[in-house]
């Protein structure tokens, strides 16, 4: 995967969706709506997302996994160095 060159890693995660995602463009505007200033950009099915810090960074994606595993979603965080 290549990350976008703009993006401070130290403080940056990123969604993945599969590649057969129906419908990426509507979930593009639901993260554009539901988080902005941390959504940064779509690079196909990967949603990069840029925080003041590395703490909520962190903090985000723990509640970001959270709603997932609600949902029903199996989610798997990797640390981009």
């Amino acid at each position: 995967m290549k990350i976008p060159k703009r993006l401070d890693i130290s403080r940056s995660c990123f969604y993945q969706l599969p590649d057969d995602t129906a419908n990426i463009i509507g979930y593009e505007l639901m993260y554009r709506a539901k988080y902005p200033g941390i959504f940064k950009i779509r690079s196909g099915t990967t949603f990069f997302f840029e925080l003041q810090n590395t703490q909520a960074r962190d903090a985000f994606l723990n509640s970001l996994e959270v709603s997932c595993r609600q949902s029903g979603l199996i989610t798997q965080r990797t640390i981009i160095h």
